[in-house]
């Protein structure tokens, strides 16, 4: 399985005046994120959407650690969550672009897919994006290929079969007539070698004058 793009889309964000308490937890997830620390920045993000459960933030930086973690079932999860909580297109558009990333790990490529073209809807001009989708379809339509022409056991797959195959003519001659056949043969050469005999015969009496 070829992995297609890695590119990852990461959103920071703070709103302000809205539930500042989970927005702390989403800052400090953001610093531990930056500097690597994936399996803290996701237990921060966590706690924020403890607080805040629809927070669009929160849950879509939850899957950029998910999938640095190659947690990428459940990063998929966080992107679907985050797309459905938030009514910016563009977030929508990322979100689902990132969870065709994490189906893009899975191998699951129907899922991939259908998340790329979403994320193309909410973002038209996401040059990644359709990039992705067609390399997607192009390694979807590669795998569907039948591989039976490959198989070196089919090699005589197109040979005839042995019922198929032309059978010498059966002789309609019976025993009795076989029989009469070959002495009648007999005869004549012994006929034959009887003349053969007699020349021989003959032409030993001729002398030389």
């Amino acid at each position: 399985m070829r992995t297609i793009l890695t590119f990852l889309c990461c959103l920071f964000l703070v709103l302000p005046g809205k539930a500042q308490q989970g927005n702390q937890h989403i800052e400090n997830g953001n610093q531990d994120y930056k500097h690597k620390e994936f399996k803290k920045a996701d237990e921060q993000y966590t706690k924020a959407l403890q607080k805040d459960q629809k927070s669009t933030v929160a849950q879509f930086n939850s899957g950029n650690a998910k999938q640095k973690l190659n947690r990428f079932d459940e990063a998929a999860k966080a992107y679907e969550a985050a797309a459905s909580n938030t009514t910016d297109p563009l977030v929508k558009a990322k979100a689902y672009y990132n969870q065709g990333l994490s189906f893009i790990r899975q191998n699951k490529l129907k899922e991939a897919i259908d998340a790329f073209k979403q994320s193309l809807r909410y973002n038209a001009d996401d040059k990644e994006a359709r990039e992705n989708l067609q390399k997607a379809l192009k390694e979807k339509k590669q795998q569907e290929q039948p591989k039976n022409n490959n198989n070196p056991n089919n090699k005589n797959n197109n040979k005839p079969k042995e019922k198929d195959q032309p059978k010498p003519p059966r002789s309609n001659l019976k025993k009795e007539d076989a029989e009469k056949m070959l002495n009648n043969l007999q005869r004549e050469e012994k006929n034959l070698q009887k003349q053969l005999q007699s020349k021989k015969q003959s032409g030993r009496q001729l002398k030389d004058w």
